[in-house]
């Protein structure tokens, strides 16, 4: 639903759309798909936490799902938000086509950059829980 607004492009905000960039993955059948966004409501549970690195949930909390870890990348500007992608994900229907919006990456771990090595492995992708209690 719109409000009042300015007809024509004013060039300030942009929306994108989201698509997947995982050639040379493990999820690489998913390379310039879109995926569906997923809101996580769970009856009779008040808090909700995403915990990177982990595809288990501590004690007393429950798993709504596990996955990867993905964000824009590193060297794009403007997006840094980490989100929590089902290991199975669910893309829009048609064709996926290659519009470079929001793009999609897996995130690793940048051993030596303030970030003690093991436990993390940069080479390896990093996992991601979503849990509830």
């Amino acid at each position: 639903q719109y409000g009042a607004f300015q007809g024509g492009f004013q060039s300030q905000g942009i929306l994108y759309g989201a698509e997947f960039e995982t050639s040379g993955t493990m999820l690489s059948h998913l390379r310039e798909q879109n995926p569906l966004c997923s809101v996580c409501h769970v009856s009779g549970k008040g808090s909700q936490v995403m915990i990177p690195a982990y595809k288990t949930c501590p004690p007393s909390w429950t798993l709504q799902y596990h996955g990867y870890l993905m964000t824009a990348h590193y060297a794009h500007a403007g997006r840094t938000k980490y989100i929590c992608v089902d290991s199975s994900p669910d893309v829009a229907p048609g064709e996926g086509a290659d519009s470079n919006g929001a793009l999609l990456y897996f995130v690793e771990a940048a051993c030596g950059r303030g970030l003690a090595c093991p436990p993390f492995d940069q080479n390896k992708e990093l996992t991601c829980a979503v849990c509830s209690r």
